[in-house]
């Protein structure tokens, strides 16, 4: 046990190559004390430190640029909002737009009882079905490819 705790200790302090066989042993200078060339060495070590650092800045990069496109999709679904579209809140609920009034939003959400609830315009999800822009008000367009249409804060 000793043996391999003593190994695994010289494996670490010679920045990754294996201990010299025979009991060679080599000076601090990596001179070979008995007058011999030290075994070349590689410097392996750094390559291995600088992949990490390099996969964080790539991170770094792509990160903020998802994250834009994202809320340029978003703010363009916002301003699309208009009547009789068919929209998705946080909450999960599913309603017809029937007003729109600054920052809040009043959704039709039961046909038979004619129930209205007022939510907040952030709190709208996603787009089901655009109301078509030509035609009588009541008239929606027919239901676009479901997951595609969604747009997810």
């Amino acid at each position: 046990m000793s043996e391999l705790f003593t190994e695994f200790v010289t494996l670490a302090q010679s920045d990754g190559q294996p201990a010299p066989m025979g009991g060679e042993l080599t000076s601090a200078d990596g001179a070979n004390p008995a007058g011999g060339a030290a075994p070349a060495g590689g410097g392996g070590g750094g390559m291995m430190l600088m992949l990490p650092l390099l996969l964080l800045a790539v991170m770094f990069i792509l990160m903020p640029l998802s994250t834009r496109k994202e809320k340029k999709r978003r703010a363009q679904m916002m301003n699309s909002l208009g009547r009789h579209d068919r929209v998705r809140t946080s909450g999960g609920i599913i309603g017809t737009i029937m007003e729109l009034k600054g920052d809040e939003v009043v959704l039709k959400v039961d046909e038979t009882t004619n129930t209205r609830i007022t939510f907040d315009k952030g709190a709208v999800q996603g787009v089901i079905k655009h109301a078509k822009a030509t035609g009588a008000d009541e008239e929606e367009a027919p239901e676009l490819d479901g997951e595609a249409e969604y747009a997810t804060s």
